[in-house]
């Protein structure tokens, strides 16, 4: 805080935008950070949940929030993990088991 002023005060002051459009903004980027974390290392939802309460969001639409995305994530990556074994199995049939 500088000069008894919120950071969101402060922002919104420089950037001239309405406070829902700033938190909206601040969202996203928090959100696009937490996918590219949890694609990484996983633990994006320690990015995202704190950022959605910071929003004044209640505790249980942060957490379902979260759990929601985690579904897309793990189902994005069972469909790639289920392509992924179709194609070793598959080399390993062509290049290990036929020339037998």
């Amino acid at each position: 805080m500088r000069y008894g002023r919120s950071y969101m005060e402060w922002l919104i002051a420089i950037t001239g935008l309405p406070y829902e459009v700033m938190i909206l903004i601040l969202l996203a980027v928090a959100g696009a950070f937490a996918g590219f974390v949890d694609s990484i290392v996983g633990g994006g939802g320690l990015i995202s949940v704190p950022a959605m309460l910071l929003t004044n969001l209640p505790p249980s639409v942060a957490l379902g929030s979260n759990k929601l995305s985690s579904i897309f994530g793990a189902g994005s990556a069972s469909i790639t993990f289920y392509e992924t074994i179709w194609l070793i199995l598959g080399w390993f049939v062509n290049y290990c088991l036929l020339p037998l």
